[in-house]
């Protein structure tokens, strides 16, 4: 999902398992995005109800760090030292990850 996307309906995509889509949301009665994300994934949709602020957080930090990953990728090793930068940002920011990480594990590959 792009990041306007997100924004626009107050949604985060947590987790893709077999059929099921996990997509948090803030705003629960807000729900004209359902059934077009759905028909567009070809895959059911699990709504889960998160606090606003931490929904827009989490949702800076994840595309925050997904630019940053696809930037390197295609700029190479001399941008890598930023992605480690924001990295020891990110550790400093008092959160706890988990090696097992998708993000982290990509991230490290």
């Amino acid at each position: 999902m792009s990041s306007q996307y997100v924004e626009r309906f107050a949604l985060l995509p947590l987790e893709v398992r077999g059929s099921e889509v996990t997509i948090a949301t803030s705003e629960p009665f807000v729900v004209d995005w359902v059934e077009e994300l759905g028909a567009l994934l070809h895959k059911s949709i699990n709504r889960v109800l998160v606090n606003p602020l931490e929904l827009k957080c989490y949702s800076v930090e994840f595309y925050s760090l997904a630019k940053s990953v696809r930037q390197a990728t295609r700029k190479g090793p001399d941008h890598e030292r930023n992605n480690f930068e924001q990295l020891v940002d990110l550790g400093c920011s008092g959160r706890s990850f988990d090696a097992n990480d998708a993000h982290i594990v990509t991230i490290v590959d």
